[in-house]
């Protein structure tokens, strides 16, 4: 009986979610970031398309097709080694080459190693001390601990919940076009490429609002992103929006840790009631 629980545990959805989640916290990575090769030839793409010299209602939708055409390869990638896996490895196998691989998109660990680096390069100073003045390097540090929150635990996991691998590599897909717009973020193609990618991952970044600030909800909006409003105002409620750098972003890695842990027990929970219902 034991032993067909086990078995019945490991055949669920939800098993290489969980253990996607562990592997993640267990990885020592001090960065997540995506192959330098990809994102060249990424930067090259969106430098050929991205030319000052054209009119901005181009250059949007450019970002547009350029999103577009990234997210179809992506699902078609998945697919294809979701196949590869299918048709040349036992199953047992081919779920565990998924699940590094879903832990490997997480990167939240990383996430709060770069946090926890943060921390140490603005400790003791006040908001204004620093080379750069350290309140902006505290308030990006949090805001991207909740983003990675959002786009690494949460999406990915709903992603392969919902879609399997093609799931995962359209959210990874939509990260690293982010990521190669982030110097035009605020001009036609970099907003056009992020609202696409917000559109997709909204309904996690609403979710992990909702674990940064349990009780008060998220806004359902893409800017701010859900998670990256809440983690503020959870913050602000705690007295320590305006405090030293290295105890807000100490508080931030606190609360995306909690975040983080209950969105765990949901999917346990979930893996239970399964069984329960089964």
């Amino acid at each position: 009986m034991p032993d067909d629980l086990v078995m019945w545990a490991l055949g669920q959805p939800t098993a290489p979610a969980l253990l996607a989640l562990l592997i993640d916290r267990a990885w020592p990575r001090r960065r997540a970031a995506p192959p330098v090769f990809l994102m060249r030839a990424i930067g090259a793409v969106v430098g050929r398309l991205n030319r000052v010299d054209r009119p901005p209602a181009t250059r949007q939708t450019r970002g547009f097709l350029l999103w577009a055409l990234g997210s179809l390869l992506a699902l078609f990638l998945g697919a294809a080694v979701a196949g590869g896996l299918a048709d040349h490895l036992d199953r047992p196998w081919g779920v565990a080459v998924e699940t590094v691989l879903l832990a490997a998109g997480i990167g939240y660990q990383a996430a709060r190693a770069t946090a926890r680096r943060a921390v140490d390069g603005v400790a003791g100073l006040t908001r204004t001390q620093g080379e750069f003045a350290a309140a902006p390097v505290a308030a990006e540090a949090c805001r991207r601990l909740a983003a990675r929150l959002a786009d690494g635990a949460v999406a990915l996991v709903l992603a392969w919940l919902l879609l399997g691998l093609p799931g995962v590599f359209l959210v990874k897909a939509g990260q690293w076009l982010v990521l190669a717009v982030e110097r035009d973020r605020d001009g036609a193609f970099g907003r056009a490429v992020r609202a696409c990618h917000g559109l997709v991952t909204l309904p996690s970044a609403w979710l992990a609002g909702i674990l940064l600030s349990p009780g008060h909800g998220a806004p359902l909006a893409l800017g701010p992103l859900p998670a990256t409003a809440a983690m503020t105002a959870a913050l602000d409620r705690a007295g320590l929006g305006a405090a030293m750098p290295a105890a807000q972003v100490a508080a931030a890695r606190s609360l995306a840790d909690q975040a983080h842990a209950t969105w765990f027990c949901v999917l346990v929970a979930g893996t239970v009631l399964a069984l329960v219902l089964s």
